[in-house]
């Protein structure tokens, strides 16, 4: 800056800060801080110095710090970054000591922040730090000051604690048949590492790739209660096999044991044979005189009696008893 000479005396100022009129008259510039002003005249002895500081001006301006929004942290946890509100002046000067009032919504989703409103430092900086409220969701939290209308907003996001436990509610001991749907659906809930409910959370289910297992269209991530319920078709390989549920970070995994049956066939009766009897089955039956009513043309034969000589006993005896009969109708 150019000396500035008035009545005799020199005035330098070292930093730029000032600038001098004709009179001598200080005025300070638009940028903030501390300097030192010299004065200087012919003959003296050694230049005369003034300590000077340009103060900011009022807060004009209140901006939310680049690395505190957006920002997320799981509930009930410390978000990780601080809030931090920077006030300045029309001159973009940092305002220092001025309150900065941090408003979080009063309902969730929200944070919890210190009650006590911080000041600004030298850097015009306002700090607090935060922490996720109970309740998945996101918010916004404003920071003001007197003086300034628009607030700094801070984009903030509570999200799922990790998941703590995977658990079977439901479903588990259940059998069907070969290529059926089991009876009940598997019910698994997942809860976070506070205990509450874990909802979009992603669940494994792991079934066996070979001999009985099973397979599922259901969708595999937690509704909001923390569960899934999963409807499994079973394959066509009889037995039992286990469904096997987890979740990353969870601890152990959930089983739900399961079982295949095969296909139950129809029993022909305990002798192997056809069915037979006086109720107008397939077999014959007795009359009151010994002879046979030919309620069929059925015969039963022992399980040793190969089948081919089983139809052939079963046509001779058809045969006898039609002929029973028509002996009994002759008599009468």
């Amino acid at each position: 800056m150019t000396p500035v000479v008035a009545h005799g005396v020199v005035f330098v100022a070292t930093d730029r800060l000032y600038a001098f009129g004709p009179s001598v008259q200080a005025t300070a510039t638009t940028v903030a801080g501390s300097f030192v002003a010299r004065a200087t005249a012919p003959g003296a002895a050694g230049p005369v110095f003034f300590r000077l500081t340009n103060v900011a001006g009022a807060p004009a301006k209140v901006t939310a710090a680049a690395a505190s929004t957006p920002q997320s942290a799981p509930i009930t946890t410390p978000y990780p970054e601080p809030l931090r509100a920077t006030v300045t002046d029309a001159a973009g000067n940092p305002v220092l000591g001025v309150v900065v009032t941090f408003t979080a919504p009063a309902a969730e989703p929200t944070g919890v922040f210190p009650e006590t409103p911080p000041r600004t430092d030298a850097s015009g900086d306002a700090i607090v730090s935060g922490i996720a409220g109970s309740v998945v969701g996101s918010y916004v939290d404003d920071a003001t000051t007197p003086g300034v209308a628009a607030p700094a907003s801070f984009a903030l996001t509570n999200t799922n604690a990790a998941p703590g436990s995977v658990s079977i509610l439901s479903g588990s001991g259940q059998s069907t048949p070969v290529s059926t749907t089991f009876p009940a659906p598997v019910v698994v809930e997942v809860r976070d590492m506070t205990g509450k409910f874990a909802p979009g959370v992603t669940v494994t289910l792991t079934m066996p790739s070979t001999g009985p297992s099973a397979t599922t269209t259901s969708p595999l991530v937690t509704d909001s209660s923390g569960r899934i319920s999963v409807t499994l078709l079973a394959n066509d390989r009889p037995g039992p096999f286990d469904a096997t549920f987890s979740v990353p970070g969870a601890g152990a995994p959930a089983v739900a044991s399961l079982t295949i049956l095969p296909i139950q066939t129809t029993n022909p009766g305990a002798d192997g044979g056809v069915p037979s009897g006086a109720d107008g089955g397939m077999g014959p039956a007795a009359l009151d005189d010994g002879t046979l009513e030919g309620g069929g043309i059925g015969c039963s034969a022992s399980p040793s009696t190969p089948a081919s000589a089983a139809g052939t006993v079963l046509i001779a005896f058809g045969l006898v008893a039609l002929g029973g009969v028509e002996r009994r109708r002759r008599r009468r």
